[in-house]
């Protein structure tokens, strides 16, 4: 027993391992995440875990968390955007500057588009893991309309309104919509 099936005997065991020959300390390791880990992915580490009786080292493993981002929304290798544009350019259509994971590209809208319209740009999303490729980037269109309008800008839609056969004259219904 006091040799622990090694037929050695410590009779001088040393004050910080107490005759065990195993210290523990705390220290940094340096971790590679691989591109495209998700929420809850482990990462193992051979041999860098705790000893065990005979002076075997076991494995360390690292869970994953990740931190949500300000702009992008994740879902699977797949990546999510949302972009407002002015009711003027949803209907005239135009070309805008997003911000992917690689830097940043140009999207085009095209005329009439409506609100919550969703446009792929392919192969911008996170990388997959321990597969080749990368997933989609989504840009959802939303469409913001005006809270206040001038007196000018009232009158324009108004005639818009009237000429687009949605209205008439400012009376009944289509008045009471307008004022």
């Amino acid at each position: 027993s006091e040799c622990g099936g090694e037929g050695k005997r410590i009779t001088k065991p040393c004050a910080t391992c107490d005759g065990e020959g195993i210290v523990e300390k705390e220290r940094e390791i340096a971790v590679n995440i691989p591109a495209g880990v998700d929420n809850g992915n482990m990462i193992r580490l051979s041999g860098e875990g705790e000893m065990s009786a005979d002076h075997i080292a076991g494995d360390l493993f690292v869970v994953t968390h990740i931190m949500p981002h300000k702009d992008f929304e994740r879902e699977h290798d797949d990546i999510l955007l949302e972009r407002k544009v002015s009711m003027i350019q949803a209907i005239f259509g135009i070309k805008m500057t997003v911000p992917t994971l690689h830097g940043e590209a140009e999207l085009a809208i095209p005329a009439g588009t409506q609100s919550h319209t969703t446009f792929r740009l392919k192969n911008m999303g996170i990388p997959r893991l321990r597969a080749s490729g990368k997933g989609d980037q989504f840009v959802k269109i939303i469409v913001e309309i005006p809270t206040k309008l001038t007196k000018k800008q009232k009158e324009l839609l108004e005639s818009y309104a009237v000429e687009s056969g949605e209205g008439k004259e400012k009376k009944g219904f289509f008045k009471k919509i307008l004022e």
